[in-house]
């Protein structure tokens, strides 16, 4: 008994994470978690050691241990339920909440330390309390690891490997290498226009002078990156997914691993390389022969480190400074590791998911950090200075390409989704009626930046409302001999929960303003 009241604490440690990864379990794998167990558990075993030195009393310095583990991992959820409900329509300080917390928890300890030696009753609660908590959230990730879940098979009628036809063939060693740059909600040029106040034509003008073709008036096909990009890697719509009524999400995800696109590839001869984003079901991709990593032991803009860090009383940092210097550096390492490929032997194949002018805004257009530099500044403001700072980076690195490569490149720069909430210009919406403002946010949200660097191809093989569901069968008809046939241009909403995808509905025409 004596041991368990020394473990329990220990046993606590594994609950925040173990809880977090539980309720996120359709998007993460389970390697998230060991960064967030390792913390936990040197944190609890740096409290347990300095309780234990300084009162000498096992029981006590167990409890004490389990409170401060306690209020440390759970200050978070305090944060949220204060903002979200007891004070919603009142901005407190986070200096303030600290405080309160602090005090709240070393009063709680005075009073333990102050009480006589026994602690039986307390400590065996907390035992039994502690051990369900942990049995309950690893059941439940067990079960869910355990139980065979039956994904729907892809039913777009496209073969697994390239079957080049002669001629092709007798080029393989000249294949293009093909450059998939994914800027996550980059608006097209006019929504910058109409709602930013933004003209874009000068980097519109820069990519149509080295060639590429603009597609005014392209739409993403669905909302949202995952089944956004699920459905252009696959060269095809999801409908089928849904035939037998919801389906988990992890369904889509795993079509962003297993796409259509990297096996015809790879049947060819070339090599996967993948460039993935902070957001989880992107970051890696088993499949691909080089992942980048990014710089430095911890990306502290990991999207399940980040939400792991939101629980803590780190919040206020994780969501300012922590994350800025993180995000910063994985978009800049990034760059430099691209900048880098087009000398390397081919055929490659390049995907790489970037996530600006997507927010958090760490970039001015200068590329410096624009955080704590005085006056704060609007959501489009920062939206668009994000987006300069992107086409900066844009351009440095096609010039790259089309200098050095060593095979002809075929580029893509394309945006998976428009301008999201945290990019919109509010002030502006505010300003229109309910109706209005609805399909405005339809026509900011759906319509984005797609780019075509095709060597050798006639521009009138492509045209201006091009959706990227048929971007590779495109490309593999121009490149490959193939002979996909080209989808009908259409875009659908997403009905879905938390954790279920349960219908598509087809946006008619008419909801797009011209």
């Amino acid at each position: 008994m004596k041991k368990i009241v020394a473990l329990y604490p220990f046993l606590y440690a594994f609950f925040p994470a173990l809880f977090l990864y539980s309720h996120n379990i359709e998007e993460v794998s389970l390697k998230v978690i060991v960064i967030p167990l390792l913390a936990s558990l040197s944190l609890t075993l740096l409290f347990w050691l300095i309780f234990m030195f300084s009162i000498k009393n096992k029981q006590k310095a167990a409890l004490l241990t389990f409170l401060f583990v306690f209020a440390f991992f759970s200050y978070g959820h305090f944060v949220n339920l204060i903002n979200n409900t007891v004070f919603k329509e009142i901005d407190i300080s986070a200096l303030y909440l600290i405080i309160f917390w602090l005090v709240l928890f070393i009063s709680i300890s005075i009073l333990i330390i102050r009480k006589g030696k026994k602690l039986g009753n307390a400590t065996q609660i907390l035992i039994v309390f502690v051990s369900a908590l942990v049995l309950f959230s690893f059941s439940k990730i067990a079960i869910f690891h355990l139980s065979n879940m039956n994904f729907p098979k892809s039913n777009i009628e496209i073969p697994e490997d390239l079957r080049l036809n002669p001629e092709v063939s007798s080029k393989k060693g000249k294949l293009p290498d093909i450059y998939y740059l994914v800027f996550d909600r980059y608006a097209n040029s006019k929504i910058l226009k109409e709602y930013y106040g933004y003209d874009n034509s000068d980097f519109l003008d820069y990519l149509k002078e080295k060639g590429f073709y603009i597609a005014s008036e392209s739409k993403n096909n669905y909302p949202d990156s995952d089944v956004s990009l699920s459905s252009s890697l696959n060269m095809g719509y999801l409908d089928y997914l849904l035939e037998d009524g919801p389906i988990k999400r992890r369904a889509v995800y795993r079509l962003l691993q297993d796409f259509k696109v990297w096996r015809l590839l790879k049947s060819a001869g070339y090599q996967y390389i993948h460039f993935g984003s902070w957001w989880e079901p992107t970051r890696t991709n088993k499949y691909a022969d080089y992942n980048f990593k990014g710089k430095g032991l911890v990306n502290l803009s990991q999207d399940f480190l980040l939400r792991f860090l939101e629980t803590t009383i780190l919040t206020h940092f994780s969501k300012g400074k922590l994350v800025s210097i993180s995000h910063r550096e994985r978009i800049l390492s990034k760059f430099d590791e691209l900048y880098k490929l087009p000398e390397t032997e081919g055929p490659k194949f390049v995907f790489s998911h970037i996530l600006i002018p997507h927010h958090p805004f760490v970039f001015d257009q200068d590329g410096e950090d624009p955080r704590g530099k005085g006056a704060s500044r609007s959501r489009g403001t920062s939206y668009i200075d994000q987006l300069k700072f992107a086409n900066k980076k844009i351009k440095w690195l096609v010039d790259k390409i089309l200098e050095t490569s060593r095979n002809q490149p075929v580029i893509i720069l394309q945006s998976d989704e428009g301008p999201g909430k945290d990019e919109l210009p509010v002030y502006e919406l505010m300003k229109l009626d309910e109706n209005r403002r609805a399909k405005t946010l339809l026509n900011i949200g759906r319509r984005i930046l797609n780019a075509y660097y095709l060597p050798q191809i006639s521009e009138n093989r492509l045209y201006k409302t091009i959706t990227p569901v048929n971007t590779f069968r495109l490309i593999f008809n121009l490149y490959f001999g193939t002979d996909y046939e080209l989808l009908e241009d259409k875009t659908y909403s997403v009905v879905r929960s938390r954790v279920l995808l349960k219908r598509f509905e087809l946006v008619p025409p008419e909801m797009f303003t011209q």
